[in-house]
């Protein structure tokens, strides 16, 4: 038997001598086959036990968080887990192990050794005994962390965008300026029209007058005429 996470090298049937075409390579066994294909996978895999500590994982999960194989070996997935993320992931296990569903997706922040915050799609697969007890689970850790920020940012681009665009300088709004406009507006022009009508009404008055009248006729008018005579009168 080959050492685990290597499968045993392939040999030859006993029918047909070997590199005979009636020779075939027979298949390593089942464990063999899955350790490697889960110790050389680029995504991140762990198999843990339904209390939560950790019975293997795979480079790729210890190189996402930082750690070595050997740091892992005695941890948890919960030591690794945002603290936020910690009942939701409790509660997708329970889920599986207590209801009649064999696997679950949710997506978590984890904690790198450096203190980075690494968020993942996390599927998770429950595997039973024959008598239906839980075993293990087996899940799969893709990095989501680049893609989330990006779609974050462009988030805040847009929304930086559209307040750029609607919102007016400070302490005012475009209904304000507008209205203060049309209304100085307004004003001027009632203003305008109201001292024009009263410049009309002054020269219509003066213009009415009968003094004005026989002034500007080159006439002496009765008024000042009796005047004069008054005047003529009281001093003889």
């Amino acid at each position: 038997m080959s050492k685990p996470g290597h499968p045993a090298a392939a040999t030859g049937t006993s029918d047909g001598a070997p590199g005979s075409p009636h020779s075939r390579p027979t298949l390593p066994m089942a464990a063999d086959w899955s350790l490697a294909a889960f110790d050389s996978s680029p995504i991140g895999m762990a198999v843990t036990a339904p209390a939560g500590h950790l019975i293997r994982v795979n480079r790729a999960f210890s190189t996402m968080l930082g750690y070595t194989l050997d740091e892992l070996a005695d941890s948890d997935w919960k030591s690794l887990t945002h603290p936020d993320d910690v009942d939701a992931s409790w509660e997708m296990v329970r889920r599986l192990v207590d209801g009649p569903s064999s696997s679950g997706r949710i997506e978590k922040r984890y904690l790198a050794k450096d203190g980075r915050v690494v968020r993942a799609d996390v599927s998770t697969s429950l595997l039973r005994d024959g008598e239906g007890r839980a075993l293990y689970l087996v899940t799969h850790v893709v990095d989501v962390t680049a893609r989330r920020e990006a779609e974050e940012e462009r988030q805040r681009t847009a929304r930086r965008s559209s307040t750029s665009t609607t919102t007016p300088p400070a302490g005012t709004t475009p209904s304000t300026r507008t209205g203060r406009s049309s209304g100085s507006t307004r004003q001027s022009s009632h203003g305008s029209v109201t001292r024009g009508r009263r410049s009309s009404d002054a020269r219509s008055s003066r213009s009415s007058s009968p003094r004005r009248a026989w002034r500007s006729s080159g006439r002496t008018s009765p008024a000042s005429r009796n005047g004069a005579g008054s005047r003529t009168s009281s001093s003889t």
